[in-house]
């Protein structure tokens, strides 16, 4: 009996779940993400209120092939080369905090200060974006060769006309 229950099942054993088609579960679909701001591009601009700052960064390289190190001082809308690396200061901020929409703004009570840097290797821009004083491997540029860090921002408010 179980034998001849067996045989008679087999058929819909075999073909019964070819013409289905399948059907993904909810929890199997790609996860989707809200684009970062903290994330660099190549033609990303800082806000309007980060290029008004007056100040300097102290940016120290550090080239992982000779393992020696740069220490930069950049003033604001300057730029310093140390090899085949150019940093442009563009932007400067106390402690930055993003809005639910995704707006970045400068939170006084935040101090973590961060800079807006565009890095070109030759003639290339590989890099523009904010890097950050405090934890630098996560928001430091990924250069081959080489290791960023944001030692210090001095932030003065911009100056007014006639004022010294």
């Amino acid at each position: 009996m179980p034998i001849l229950l067996l045989l008679l099942l087999l058929p819909l054993l075999v073909s019964g779940c070819d013409q289905e088609p399948v059907q993904p579960i909810q929890w199997q679909l790609p996860l989707t993400t809200a684009p970062d701001p903290h994330s660099p591009s190549p033609q990303a601009t800082p806000p309007a209120w980060a290029t008004e700052r007056e100040g300097a960064i102290k940016l120290r390289l550090l080239s992982t092939s000779s393992g020696r190190q740069y220490t930069l001082l950049i003033p604001m809308r300057g730029e310093a080369s140390v090899e085949d690396i150019t940093v442009h200061l563009s932007g400067l901020a106390g402690g930055l905090r993003v809005h639910n929409g995704g707006v970045m703004f400068d939170d006084p009570e935040v101090t973590n200060p961060a800079a807006f840097i565009t890095i070109r290797r030759g003639r290339q821009t590989r890099f523009s974006g904010w890097i950050y004083r405090e934890f630098p491997e996560m928001f430091s540029p990924e250069i081959a060769g080489w290791k960023f860090f944001l030692d210090d921002a001095t932030i003065r408010p911009a100056s007014r006309d006639g004022e010294g």
